[in-house]
């Protein structure tokens, strides 16, 4: 098991029915760059109806080319003085969820449906305490998967540690109210650097190897 340390930076499902972890770190020197990590994290929905709709429904998520864990299992409504008994379905890649409820939800439209519209970012902070910019220390196995997260930090700190992030400034050569700019001025603290707005691909591609160099 490897342990590493880093700031949360970006959380995404993939293609590969994952999720892309991207951490901010900094090596002894002072160096600063930046990893991606990969971490299993299934979603979660919930769907309540008579029974025997809740039956067709089970049946018709079988029928579909996802991996999905179906569970009867009783929850609390807001606004229900008792459990409610609803179809838990836990959708093992995250990329699957919303195509998945898509055709489940078109098939049966009068059904209640529970957390199918929490965003991505929002189901991890309630799992791991994960938020933008949190100190985090990760277990990864030797495929580079997460098993195991702890949240360093706090949201609700008055003054928390910053990640050591860098500001480039940029600007153009002119304002553009009142004429066409020609260039971009760009700005950090180790260099200064003027881009060329024509021809459009350089410009986008040259400033690339400024944004790596650690």
């Amino acid at each position: 098991m490897i342990e590493i340390e880093g700031w949360l930076l970006d959380l995404y499902s993939n293609r590969e029915g994952t999720l892309t972890v991207w951490l901010l770190q900094q090596d002894e020197q002072g160096h600063i760059f930046c990893c991606a990590v990969k971490q299993s994290f299934p979603i979660v929905s919930y769907i309540s109806g008579k029974p025997e709709i809740l039956r067709a429904v089970w049946r018709f998520i079988r029928n579909q080319p996802f991996h999905v864990c179906l569970e009867r299992c009783e929850r609390r409504d807001l606004f229900e003085e008792q459990a409610v008994s609803v179809l838990k379905v836990q959708v093992q890649r995250p990329s699957d969820h919303t195509l998945l409820f898509q055709r489940v939800t078109g098939a049966f439209p009068h059904l209640t449906y529970y957390d199918l519209d929490i965003p991505l970012a929002l189901r991890h902070a309630a799992v791991y305490g994960s938020f933008a910019g949190a100190r985090c220390r990760l277990a990864l196995d030797q495929e580079g998967f997460i098993q195991d997260w702890q949240t360093l930090d706090s949201p609700w700190e008055l003054d928390p540690s910053p990640p050591p992030l860098r500001i480039l400034y940029l600007e153009p050569d002119s304002d553009p109210a009142h004429a066409s700019p020609s260039y971009l001025l760009l700005r950090e603290n180790r260099f200064s650097y003027r881009l060329a707005l024509r021809p459009s691909r350089p410009c986008l591609a040259q400033p690339a190897r400024h944004f790596a160099t650690p």
